[in-house]
Parts: C-alpha cells; structure tokens; sequence
C-alpha cells in the first residue's frame, strides 16, 4: 500500500505540466516539501494534499525538469523529501533516487546525418 501512495504521487508529479498557485518560490530557489510527521499505513494522503503537491510540482519556479539539469535534480529533491515526510519507504538504488545512466546527442551547424 505504501508503495503504491509512492507511485501515484511520483506519478501525479512527473505528468506535472501547469502552473500552479501554492508553494511560489523564486527561480533557483530550493522548493521545499511541508514537514510535518509520518502518516500511519491507514492514512493515505487526501485529495487536497496531492492537489497541494502537484500545484507547487508543477509551479513555474520548478523551470522545467529536463533530465540530468539542476532544475531535474531540484524536482527529484522535492519529491524524495515529500515521500520521507509522507513516511513511505525508500526503494530506489540510492534511497528515494533511481540512478539512470544518461547520453545526450547534440546536433550542431556541422553535424552529419547519414541515411
């Protein structure tokens, strides 16, 4: 079940695409998830909460989180720190964070494209 919360709030945030109005903070600036005590196992996270989560996710001052950018890293943050304070349980290689291996191509005004 707790898992499960995981996966739905990992879910409700990496679909983020918004702005949102909660949780405005300025660019570059760490966007911190609430603090508050772990949730028992019976007590999901309500409507508002994910809501509230999803809104400051997807705010503007989250600039984007194209893979392997600070603004990423910043957002993979947010989220780890929300799912410790919500009491669930790391299951990534490094905790919360799933390392993945990442290339990046780049096509410049000399590039070549051989068909």
């Amino acid at each position: 079940m707790r898992r499960m919360i995981a996966a739905g709030l990992f879910g409700v945030g990496a679909c983020a695409g918004g702005a949102g109005a909660a949780a405005r903070g300025s660019a570059g600036a760490p966007l911190r998830a609430p603090q508050q005590a772990p949730l028992s196992a019976v007590a999901p996270p309500g409507a508002e909460e994910l809501k509230r989560d999803l809104y400051a996710f997807a705010d503007d001052s989250m600039r984007g989180r194209e893979a392997g950018t600070p603004d990423a890293f910043r957002a993979a943050q947010f989220i780890a720190a929300r799912l410790k304070a919500l009491g669930l349980e790391p299951a990534g290689d490094s905790g919360f964070y799933q390392h993945v291996p990442l290339t990046r191509t780049t096509v410049t005004s000399v590039s070549r494209v051989d068909v």
